[in-house]
Parts: structure tokens; sequence; C-alpha cells
């Protein structure tokens, strides 16, 4: 077997596997996985940042159904159909409350240390060092498996962060 026949085995490797949830590094976009594919439970449906996810994954990202996600002043909770809740934290004051509740609290803020105690977290610090993060979500040990999205994390445009 010579060198061509390596070429689908590189290919399938070369494949990222689809996220149970994706956090863009704003966190305006974030997309959960339902039983159709990925989801956005935050975000604007055909924007670049989701276009670009879509494509990557080879599917469409729409607005996840009504229900999945419920919202106040100080943020949103979401519902996974794989069994995890997702908080997107706007405010300090929603800390408590989610970092208690929920099996993900997603915020552009500094979560607290406490918070990482209680629950799994992608925070600013999370963001400004890996941009887009990709969680897939471990039922039987009750937590995510974080990495960046875009392996190569040598990105100008992201200089300084």
């Amino acid at each position: 077997i010579g060198p061509l026949a390596a070429i689908p085995l590189v290919m399938a490797f070369a494949l990222d596997r689809p996220p149970e949830v994706l956090v863009s590094d704003t966190t305006q976009a974030i997309a959960l996985r339902g039983a159709d594919g990925l989801a956005l439970v935050s975000g604007k449906p055909k924007s670049f940042a989701v276009n670009l996810r879509g494509e990557t994954y080879r599917q469409e990202i729409a607005k996840a159904p009504p229900g999945t996600t419920n919202c106040d002043s100080l943020g949103c909770v979401s519902r996974s159909p794989l069994g995890f809740s997702l908080a997107l934290s706007k405010d300090p004051a929603a800390f408590a409350e989610d970092c208690a509740n929920v099996d993900l609290v997603v915020t552009h803020l500094t979560a607290p240390a406490a918070c990482r105690d209680e629950t799994t977290v992608v925070d600013a610090g999370n963001l400004a060092k890996g941009g887009t993060q990709w969680l897939k979500w471990d039922a039987d040990a009750g937590r995510f498996e974080i990495r960046p999205a875009i392996g190569d994390l040598n990105r100008p445009w992201r200089a300084g962060r």
C-alpha cells in the first residue's frame, strides 16, 4: 500500500468533529448541539462567525427551537437535549445563581474563582487566550472537554490578547 492509500486516513483526521457547545471569542454567538445539529442559543444567524463555523462543520447553524433558552436582565440559561445546562452570564450579579445551578457558565467577564469550584467556566481569560472555544460534553463524568476551536493559536489579528 502506497502513500495514496494514506490520503483518506489523513483526510478523516483533518476534519474536526462538531462540538456540543461552540462559544465565539466575544460570547456574542453561542451554539448548542440539538437533535438536528448545532443551533444558536445566542447570536445572529448568518453572521460571519456563525457562517464560518457552519462551513467548518458542514452544517447550517440556525436559531435554537423556542423554549431552549430563557433570558432575564442578567443573562440566559439554555438546556441541551444531551442533558446539560448552560448559562450566559452578562452581569456579575448572575454568577452566584448561575455557578450553583448549571453545568457550564459562559461570560465575557472574568468569573469569580469560586465559580470554577462549582461548575465549568468559559470566561474572559479563556477567550483572550484561545479565542472561540469548542466544548464536548462527557455525560458520564458530568463535565466538558474544552479546547480552542482553531488549533493554531498564532493568529496575527489577535495580537496582544
